[in-house]
């Protein structure tokens, strides 16, 4: 197996979880400076823990897994749930330096071996899949994969076809297959 170059963010609360969430973007994209191992702990730090309220891609995904997907939620909450979960972004490169680029086929194929490293050191129950394409790639891998955590797709939150309603949906089957 082949561990990443992003590191995942791992929240505090993280090991003592039941079920475990792991959280899966895409991709980063930045400035060649920015390219380091701990990015991705950056990127959390500054989008979801931010004190200034999270980005609207954090909040989404927070409020739908504090079960409040039409409610306002407090800093307290959100940052709570970000130490409560892991995140990780599936291609382990930039993708370019702006929101919008797309990764290539070889940045995908290079993917799959480091999202197997990293479900087998954290060992989720629950792996979101925040993307249409990521979803269509992480399929793939879920086909081979032999392991116990139950993989939920959505729509990208910041995508105009996301729906709450259907990453409820999807969340619920999850935890409800967990639970079995």
């Amino acid at each position: 197996m082949q561990e990443p170059f992003f590191e995942p963010w791992v929240g505090e609360n993280y090991p003592s979880q039941a079920p475990k969430i792991l959280v899966l973007g895409e991709s980063h994209y930045g400035k060649p400076e920015w390219y380091t191992p701990a990015f991705t702990q950056y990127v959390v730090k500054d989008w979801a823990l931010c004190q200034k309220g999270s980005s609207p891609f954090f909040t989404k995904i927070a409020k739908i897994l504090l079960g409040k997907p039409y409610e306002w939620i407090s800093l307290e909450e959100e940052h709570k749930l970000w130490n409560r979960v892991a995140f990780y972004n599936y291609v382990q490169q930039f993708v370019g330096d702006g929101p919008r680029m797309r990764p290539t086929p070889e940045m995908w194929a290079e993917a799959e071996e480091a999202l197997d490293y990293v479900i087998a050191q954290l060992t989720p129950d629950i792996v979101i899949v925040t993307g249409k394409e990521l979803g269509y790639h992480v399929g793939t891998f879920e086909k081979k994969y032999t392991g116990p955590a139950k993989f939920c797709y959505w729509t990208h939150p910041s995508a105009r076809a996301f729906k709450k309603e259907d990453a409820v949906k999807a969340f619920d089957e999850a935890k409800n297959n967990y639970a079995k």
